[in-house]
């Protein structure tokens, strides 16, 4: 009898990181243009247009991002969230908020399993903040990430 071996890969898989800090509005969600791709297996990640995901595979997908938060120097920053969309909705939100005094910068990561039909399902990555005064950045550096990969199940 003859065994027949099976590869199977994790594929299609990006990871991008977001390279220059984007202005936040308050009380708003804001698509984050992550435009530098460290990996896209199958070129199913638009880094320059759509900036989202969309795996030409059908299966459940992994999905990862992170968001790393800096208020100005007079900004009273009551809560942000990172978010994940799938197709435009809200699939997975981490959130974080101070009802007693303002916040300081921070990094929140995201992750979720979700089914996606290979041909039309699209992921993004989303910040969100609200805050009184002052500006506030999703910072353009190595800690503000997104990513997906094809679980083999």
């Amino acid at each position: 009898m003859a065994i027949t071996k099976v590869t199977r890969h994790n594929t299609p898989a990006f990871e991008a990181r977001l390279t220059s800090d984007e202005s936040l509005t308050d009380d708003t969600s804001t698509k984050l243009d992550v435009d530098a791709e460290i990996y896209d297996t199958d070129g199913c990640y638009d880094s320059s247009t759509n900036f989202r995901f969309l795996p030409t595979t059908a299966g459940k997908y992994f999905v990862y991002g992170a968001v790393y938060y800096q208020p100005s120097a007079s900004n009273t920053m009551n809560s942000f969230s990172t978010q994940l969309k799938k197709n435009g909705s809200t699939l997975k939100v981490t959130y974080l908020s101070s009802s007693s005094s303002p916040m300081g910068a921070g990094d929140i990561p995201q992750c979720a399993i979700v089914d996606m039909n290979g041909s039309s399902d699209y992921l993004e990555l989303y910040a969100f903040a609200a805050f009184s005064t002052g500006t506030m950045l999703a910072k353009g550096r190595i800690d503000t990430f997104f990513g997906a990969f094809r679980l083999i199940i």
